[in-house]
This record gives structure tokens, sequence and C-alpha cells, in this order.
């Protein structure tokens, strides 16, 4: 490739010796030069004698560049340039670089070719050039080669001679060039190289533990040493709009405190300086100045020298996290270079920052649910304890008897009994003793629950069963799949929803309110009651054969009445029980007191037992549950129906009907502060179901407010 003829002798077969000998030297000098410069210096050396010119220039256009490079030797001083130069534009850059043959240009052709020359003290003395374009085998790259005269001293002769200069210069420009452009390539996979094992470096160790702050201080090391940024830290957003700050520990001669843990509103942050920045930008002293009466790590930057912060938002899952701060002395070091890589280096670090944060807030969960389930487990204990069925009577044995034999097995349970006697109770022992205690018990009373709600209560319904039915839901039979349904008050049932309770119990199937298909159900039921389900079957209320499906195991609960012996221990268990719900320190009966309870009838049962020494517990100042206090007997037993009749019952000769009940009903909703249910209500003061009572005093042209505000 040294030249496009065939041979050099050829060319010069009647040039003078002089000029062969410097084409031969320069074909064995010139390809051996290392750089541009050096093929400039070569070709003075072996072309200056024989062509007398005042200077040499090469001109390299590089791809993808803005500007090319110009070379220029002055062959007189031998002083040389190397400096990038505006390109050309249109036609002129075409001839400049792509001319196919050796070209003569005075000083006007060339500077109209190439106008930015002009502005080169270089190019002051030229009065004539020789351009050639030396073919460079890279793709992209162009180069002219000109060899200027101060005066118009070339003559058509040295035309030959430029021409195989030509060649010889095409071939050390392609390996120079080719060199650079290989050393160009490694230069970039080593920084490449470099870039990444910073980023797998970072990344590395910030997802190698889960702890914030010891994160920090091992990804700020690296940093550090990478960079020598003086300080890092970290400014992340709380859900309260504040700031969360964490600075790394580094040791420095100032011994200032480092910020951990430290809140700062958000306005007042250097972290609200860097909100919705998509560019670089840089916090300089002055605003660091302003920042730090509030904001503590600008303080602390500026305590250990750094003038300058630089900020890069840590994202992750397109969720802003907060912001990464990388402080230094000189603000030269944030490159747009390095302020690329360094926002690399900040997903992972934002990565950890989220897994951190992810299981702190798992770990702390994980302790609250643990302490959690700690006190749920000593609260079911209690519940346990304090929802024992206490008793040592005869009456009260027999039953749990019957307990333990039945509880094993999946035959349905009939609890019979008077209100108050622990239906309730008895249920809870039952599905504790069964095998199927670890699902769930889940509880309905009939009779609470108003006759239009009870079938979706029941049995659930789909979406758009009925308007207000917005999503589906489960009923009480599909929620206890598994476990155990306790039915109370089941002689309240509805007649028309007892044949769809005796069909799920013949086959175990359910269909919600509303749905088409049959939902299987594995349910063990056990049904409660006081009242006499054969005589109201006699009495057409209730389906006979739904009754005989529920009296498969009947368990009959005693009154209390008829285990008398047994007062004295649930006495004193209401009384401890209660005594620590309400932190007072009762815990001694007095003997008048227990042989006064032992006395009673107890309409209410145990239920009204209860309330009673929970009322004697109130009143109780002392050690000693004495219910001698004054006016306690007759007080409670002015709240007591007439003569321990049922409420509505048969009053005596010399009082009225209606004005006994009305005094009875009025008396007890003011004991119990106007409330009519559970176990603190009215109903349970009296004895009686709560729909009973709120039919009396319906009839009675009786209501809670009134009763309370004529008080």
């Amino acid at each position: 490739m040294l030249d496009k003829s065939l041979s050099v002798s050829s060319r010069f077969k009647n040039a003078p010796l002089g000029r062969l000998d410097a084409v031969l030297a320069a074909a064995h000098m010139i390809p051996r030069q290392t750089d541009v410069p050096g093929i400039l210096r070569m070709v003075k050396y072996c072309c200056l004698p024989q062509m007398s010119f005042q200077s040499l220039c090469v001109i390299i256009e590089t791809p993808l560049s803005e500007r090319n490079r110009l070379y220029l030797l002055n062959a007189t001083t031998n002083s040389s340039t190397c400096a990038p130069v505006l390109l050309p534009s249109g036609d002129a850059r075409y001839t400049l670089f792509r001319e196919t043959d050796v070209r003569l240009l005075n000083k006007d052709e060339f500077f109209t070719i190439f106008p930015s020359a002009a502005q080169n003290d270089e190019f002051n003395e030229f009065e004539q050039c020789a351009l050639f374009s030396p073919t460079i085998e890279i793709s992209g790259y162009h180069a002219a080669f000109l060899i200027i005269w101060s005066k118009m001293a070339a003559r058509n002769e040295v035309m030959p001679f430029c021409r195989v200069l030509s060649g010889i210069v095409s071939a050390a420009l392609t390996k120079i060039l080719q060199t650079e452009e290989q050393n160009m390539e490694l230069e970039a996979l080593r920084q490449e190289r470099d870039r990444l094992n910073i980023l797998v470096g970072i990344g590395n160790v910030a997802n190698s533990t889960l702890d914030l702050t010891s994160m920090l201080d091992m990804v700020a090391t690296d940093l550090h040493r990478s960079f020598r940024f003086r300080e890092v830290a970290l400014e992340l957003y709380e859900s309260d709009r504040t700031i969360l700050e964490y600075a790394a520990r580094f040791k420095n001669s100032q011994g200032n405190d480092t910020p951990r843990d430290v809140r700062v509103p958000l306005d007042r942050s250097i972290l609200h300086h860097f909100e919705h920045r998509e560019r670089l930008r840089l916090l300089r002293e002055n605003t660091l100045q302003d920042l730090k009466k509030n904001d503590p790590l600008a303080a602390y930057f500026l305590a250990n020298g750094s003038r300058v912060v630089c900020g890069f938002p840590l994202i992750f899952r397109q969720m802003s996290l907060g912001v990464l701060l990388l402080a230094h002395s000189d603000a030269d070091i944030f490159t747009q270079d390095i302020a690329s890589l360094l926002s690399q280096v900040a997903v992972p670090i934002a990565c950890a920052v989220h897994n951190a944060r992810e299981y702190a807030s798992v770990n702390a969960e994980t302790v609250r649910l643990a302490e959690e389930n700690a006190s749920l487990s000593a609260a079911i204990t209690q519940h346990q304890k304090d929802n024992a069925i206490v008793g040592q009577s005869d009456a009260i044995r027999k039953m749990l008897r019957q307990v333990e034999l039945v509880a094993e097995s999946d035959s349905t349970v009939l609890l019979l009994g008077e209100t108050g006697t622990g239906k309730e109770l008895v249920a809870e022992a039952l599905h504790r003793s069964s095998s199927r205690k670890s699902r769930p018990l889940i509880k309905i009373n009939c009779a609470a629950v108003p006759a239009g709600l009870l079938e979706s209560e029941l049995f659930g319904y789909e979406k758009g069963a009925f308007t207000g039915a917005l999503h589906q839901k489960k009923g009480r039979f599909e929620l206890a799949d598994g476990g155990t349904l306790l039915l109370d008050e089941v002689g309240d049932l509805p007649l028309e929803l007892q044949p769809k309770l005796l069909r799920i119990l013949q086959s175990r199937e359910l269909e919600r309110l509303g749905g088409r298909n049959p939902i299987p159900v594995d349910v063990r039921l056990v049904a409660a009651t006081n009242k006499n389900l054969a005589e109201m079957v006699s009495k057409g209320l209730f389906r006979e054969d739904l009754f005989y499906r529920l009296n498969v195991f009947p368990i009959y609960l005693p009154p209390l009445r008829e285990r008398r012996e047994d007062i004295p221990l649930l006495a004193q268990f209401f009384m401890e029980q209660i005594s620590r719900r309400m932190r007072k320190n009762v815990t001694r009966i007095s003997a008048d007191a227990l042989h006064w309870l032992c006395e009673q009838k107890w309409p209410g049962n145990v239920r009204e037992l209860a309330n009673v020494i929970e009322r004697a517990v109130i009143c109780s100042t002392g050690r000693v549950l004495n219910l001698e206090l004054e006016g306690w007997k007759s007080n409670w037993q002015d709240t007591q129906p007439s003569g321990q009749r049922p409420l509505g019952g048969k009053p005596s000769a010399a009082q009225p009907a209606n004005i006994s009940v009305r005094e009875e009903i009025i008396r007890a909703v003011r004991a119990c502060n106007g409330i009519i249910a559970g176990q603190r209500g009215a109903a349970n003061l009296l004895g009686v179901n709560r729909s009973t009572l709120n039919s009396r005093m319906k009839k009675l042209g009786l209501d809670v407010k009134t009763i309370m505000e004529e008080n």
C-alpha cells in the first residue's frame, strides 16, 4: 500500500538520484513511527532537502466528533502544534478529505476550502500547498496532508513525489490510528471494568446486611476508597413527611457527632433541594450555611471541611425513598462521567435501603406479633379459667360426664336449661374437648338477630343477591367449616328457616342467598335453648323433624337452685374474677353473705349470681365481700321480680298487675344505667330474654330514654 503505482523505480526512472533516496528513506522510516507528529518529523527529515517546504500539516477527521484534529510542524523553527479545529462544511469538506490525487493550491484557494485555517498563526506565511488525502483503512476516519510553501515554489515535478508519499503516509496513519483506536477501546473497557467493579462491589456490600446504619458505613468506606469523598449520608422519607437522616461514621479530627436517626422537617432539609431534579445539581457552601440551622447534616458537612454536596435520588420500583448525599471540598470532582457512575451506584443502594427498611418493619411486626401472641395466649388461658364450669354437685358432675362422653364425636348436641345456667360455657367446653378444637367455634344467637337478617347471617349471600349486597359474604355455617357452630336460642328460629337448617344437617351442603351451587360444609352443630321444644312441636311452633335432628344428644343444665352446694364455689370464683378485672383487692366473702346467697332462689341462675357479686364488689371497700352494707339487701330485692316470680307473672292481690311489672322494669333499667342487653343489662338482671323485656316494655309504653330522664 505504498503507492497506487506498480513500482517506485518506474515513476522515478528519470529523477535525480537524491529524490529516489528520499523516497526510499521515507518508505523505510515513516511506517515505523508511533504517532502523527513522528510522521511529520520523518517527512521533514526525508523530504525537506528535495522540496524546501515551509511547514507540514495533517488534519484528521474522527467519527462522531464535532471537531477534527490538526497537527502542524514548522520546518524552519521545528515547532509543532496539535489542536482541535472546526470541521469545514459542504463541498469544501468533501474537497479537503476526499481528494483522489495530489492538488496544488494557492493561498486563496486553500482558505476557501478551509477557512478556519486562517485563524491559525502557523498559516500566516502560507502562499502555496500540495494537498492530498491519505487513504485511512478504518471506517469513519478521513485525513488530509498538506505540504506548505511560503512562496510560489512548487512545480509540477513534485506531483509524482507527493503521490508516492501519499501511499507511505496512508499506511503509517492507518497503523497509528488503528493502534489509537485499539488503545481507546482498551481504555474504555478498562473504565467499564472499573465501573462494573465499583458497582458490583458496592452492590454486594450494600446487600450484605439488613441493618441500615451498618450498610451505610460499609458503602461509605467503598465510596471513600474509590472517589475520596469526605462524607456520605442518607436522607430518607418518612410517612409523616419528615426526613430521617443517617451519616456515615468516618473518623475526623474535629470529633463532630455523626447524625443518626435524626428527624428533620422535609421543607427544611437538604433533600428538599434535590426533589424532582433530573439534572445534576450541587449545593455549595453558601446554601449549606443557610441549611445548617435546621438540618444537622448540613452543619456536619461544613464542620468536617466539605464545601459542596451532590445528591443522587434513591428510586426503588418507581418509588422515591430519599437521596444519597456525597460531600467533598472540591466541586470539580463531580464530573459528568463521575456523576453518571454515581447515579448507577445509587440503584443498589436504593434496593438495600428498601430491603433494610422492609426487614426492620417485618422485624418490628414480628416482635409485635410475638408480644400480641403472648398476650393473647395469656388472655385465652385467663378466658378459659374465667369461663370454666365451676361446681362439685352431683348435678354438675353428671352434666360434665355427658360432655366428656359426647365431645369426641361429631354428633349434634342439644343444650337444655333455663336462662343463665351457662349453656354457652358448656358449648365452649364441648369444642375444646373435641378433635375440632384447632378450628373455629362460631356462635350466633337466633333471638338477637332480626328474622329478616337471620338467613343471610346463617347461610351468607352472593353479590347482587339483594339491594345493598355489594360483595359476597360467607355465612356462619361456612365460617365454622371444620369447627363447631353454636345456635343459641334455637327455639326462636323462624319456621321458614327451619327447613333450610334441616337440609344442611341432612346433606351437609348449603346454598348462599342468590347462589345456585351447593357448598359442602363440615360443621359440628351445638344447639341451645331455654324453651320446651317438644311442647313447641305439639303447638306447631317448631318442626318435628328438625327437633329430632337436634335432639340427638340432649344435655340438661341444672338451674342454680338444684345445685345450691355450688353457690359458695361460684361466689368465690366470681369474686376473684371480678376483683381482678376491676383491680380491687376483695379476697374473702363473709359467712353471713354466703348464708344469704345460699338462701336465695336465683331465678336468673348463675348469671344472676354473677351480677349480684359484681355489684357487691363495686360497693365493697375492704378485702371482705360484705352484702350487709346499708340498704344492700333491700335495694337488691327491690329490683327482683315480686315474690321471685317471672317478669309479668301473677302479682300479689294487693297490687295491680301493670303497676307491679312496670315498677320492676323501671327499677331494673335504672339500676343498669339504661343498658338492656348483655351481662350488665336489665334483661339479664330480671332473668328474661332481651326480646321478652323489649316486648313487655313496648306493651307498657316504656322506653329507656323516658325512664332515664325521669330518674
